[in-house]
């Protein structure tokens, strides 16, 4: 059975790029959504496993619709930083250090990465 993702950019070439890279391992991107209002609806409608989520989105950024998103259903795992305990700002200062570290250049891939090596369950 495929993870079910739904991605969240204002940029549509970000979006396209990134269900590109996620459905060739098999991902499916289960809908995509250009702002936080609408994120927060497709979550709600489609209870994705995933939510890939840009931070800066208008209408409502991508933290504030994480938090909405939690709120409302805390089945879906989009608010990695609220789960552990720390800042966004700290959660994404360690996800780039990965990358760094595992020479990993997007987003997409550490995902992979992850899954492969049994580190997150599809």
């Amino acid at each position: 059975m495929a993870i079910r993702i739904v991605l969240a950019d204002d940029h549509v070439l970000v979006r396209q790029s990134l269900k590109s890279l996620l459905e060739r391992e098999g991902i499916q991107v289960a809908g995509e959504a250009s702002d936080g209002q609408e994120l927060v609806g497709l979550a709600a409608s489609l209870h994705p496993e995933v939510a890939v989520v840009d931070i800066g989105m208008p209408l409502l950024n991508g933290v504030e619709a994480a938090r909405e998103i939690r709120r409302s259903s805390p089945q879906t795992k989009t608010d990695v930083a609220t789960l552990l305990g720390i800042s966004a700002k700290t959660a994404e200062s360690h996800r780039s250090r990965l990358m760094q570290k595992l020479d990993i250049h997007e987003t997409a891939s550490l995902v992979r990465y992850a899954i492969r090596r049994g580190l997150i369950q599809p």
